[in-house]
């Protein structure tokens, strides 16, 4: 069956992080880069995050324009924590929402209260590593979404990465030093040199005073798994 096609985009400052050692990561980016992000919202049937990056940043994760256009929201929530005061939650009867957890957890009570808010939940498989992303892209693909844009933190894209699952990546690098900090794929276990991943570079543009770089997989770089 044929998967939705992904977009990994992220912004990160000039020393390569994505968020501060406190983990602090809004605004790294600033207007230009920001108005590419809503307008590539608004292209995407589908927009995914990771539970850290819902409980770190509080996003609200629409397109900002015309009632109607709001992308469907994801969050991979493994073990039920987003929170019922979150940003998502207060407008998930607005705004499409899907959680996708553990199958065990979806007649958890927790579930019901979250359901209650409006946001729909649906399990998918598991290992000591994570939830399936294979099986995630199939289960949307299956819901109609054939593009899907990921604003995932460290652990999504490492996962994203490492899977191969992936067809293209939009990186913004901003001119700020944060020293110390979180990497977009700090959990990724590549260790060796010639470990690296090596994508193709289709582009790179100005915004403002920030540098958009616009990547695909490279030649060996293809396969699935789970993450």
């Amino acid at each position: 069956m044929k998967r939705c096609r992904v977009l990994l985009t992220f912004a990160m400052s000039i020393d390569g992080n994505i968020a501060a050692g406190n983990g602090e990561s809004r605004y790294i980016s600033r207007s230009g880069s920001l108005a590419l992000a809503q307008e590539l919202r608004r292209t995407h049937d589908a927009i995914l995050v990771g539970i850290g990056t819902v409980l770190r940043d509080d996003p609200l994760l629409t397109s900002r324009s015309q009632p109607g256009t709001d992308p469907l929201r994801v969050v991979l929530d493994s073990k039920l924590r987003m929170p019922l005061s979150s940003r998502i939650a207060d407008t998930a009867t607005e705004v499409p929402t899907l959680l996708i957890t553990r199958k065990e957890n979806i007649e958890n009570p927790r579930a019901e209260e979250l359901r209650r808010r409006g946001i729909e939940i649906i399990g998918s498989s598991a290992d000591h590593i994570g939830l399936d992303l294979g099986e995630i892209l199939n289960q949307l693909s299956d819901r109609g979404v054939d593009k899907l844009m990921v604003e995932g933190g460290s652990r999504i894209l490492s996962s994203f990465l490492m899977t191969r699952l992936w067809d293209r990546m939009l990186v913004v690098s901003a001119p700020l030093f944060l020293g110390p900090g979180i990497g977009p794929f700090d959990e990724a276990p590549l260790i060796r040199l010639d470990q690296g991943i090596k994508p193709r570079v289709n582009e790179i543009r100005i915004i403002g005073n920030e540098v958009v770089w616009d990547l695909s997989p490279g030649e060996d770089d293809s396969g699935s798994g789970a993450a």
